[in-house]
């Protein structure tokens, strides 16, 4: 046995400390439960106050493994991700030492973060076992029902998504207030749609555009002026923005003329 899973088994000596290394799409996050400044593979984590959840025995392939964070809720990672609409991807790696030990850092856990829940000063964080991700995956349904089922430019909608995009560059950026230095769009035809920085791959909902104003759901962490992004049509599921945006109601999936009063209730006259 090693003197790492000694001391990892000793109830008197030992006394571990983590890293939590969050990989984002753009940015990477550094941060340690201890009471100073780690270096892991090179990399500088800075101290926060942490807590975790225990993890019960097995690995990440087993089902119903998830480790739960509590994090301070202004630390840059719970900024960047947890309030954003349609956040992209984000990896958790943890690496586990013990404090008074000089062997090399071990990778404790791996996973994609999943859920954030912000209350009060504190930032709850989940990550799924690579197995219970896995479970979680939902099975497609049609519904019936009066909005299309279908997912926007999937292949059951048929409209391809080079068709209805739109490259401009940023002119200004203030907060959720966007400005083109060009009117790239119809008005509020982007209604739903995303904007994607092409630089870095971060990508928001648009709420609304007009002329060369585009509002969006949440600030981008890392937007500049000069910087080009590409711009999609969104739906909103209805027949008639099938029709007038994408001319595309062959391969509606809904079931617009469902009768809005049912026949089988109320009283016979």
């Amino acid at each position: 046995m090693s003197d790492f899973d000694d001391l990892e088994q000793s109830v008197a000596s030992s006394a571990p400390v983590e890293g939590y290394k969050f990989i984002g799409s753009f940015k990477t996050y550094l941060y340690t439960s201890a009471d100073k400044s780690q270096v892991i593979n090179g990399e500088t984590y800075l101290p926060i106050a942490v807590k975790r959840s225990n993890i019960k025995a097995g690995t990440q392939e087993d089902d119903n493994l998830t480790l739960d964070l509590d994090l301070p809720f202004d630390i840059d990672v719970i900024r960047d991700y947890a309030y954003s609409q349609t956040p992209p991807k984000l990896t958790l790696e943890v690496y586990r030492q013990q404090s008074d030990n000089s062997l090399a850092w071990s990778l404790f856990w791996t996973g994609l973060v999943r859920g954030f829940n912000v209350s009060g000063r504190t930032a709850k964080v989940q990550v799924p076992s690579i197995f219970s991700l896995a479970l979680q995956g939902e099975i497609p349904n049609v519904y019936f029902q009066t909005p299309c089922n279908h997912v926007l430019y999937n292949a059951r909608c048929g409209v391809l998504r080079s068709d209805h995009r739109y490259v401009a560059e940023i002119q200004a950026v203030a907060k959720t207030d966007i400005t083109l230095t060009t009117e790239p769009a119809t008005a509020h035809i982007l209604s739903a749609g995303e904007i994607v920085n092409t630089r870095n791959g971060e990508r928001r909902l648009i709420l609304d555009n007009e002329g060369s104003a585009v509002k969006i759901g949440y600030p981008f962490v890392d937007l500049q002026p000069g910087d080009s992004v590409e711009l999609v049509k969104g739906c909103d599921h209805s027949i008639s923005a099938c029709k007038a945006k994408f001319d595309n109601v062959i391969n509606f999936g809904g079931f617009p003329y469902i009768p809005s009063d049912n026949p089988f209730s109320g009283s016979v006259g």
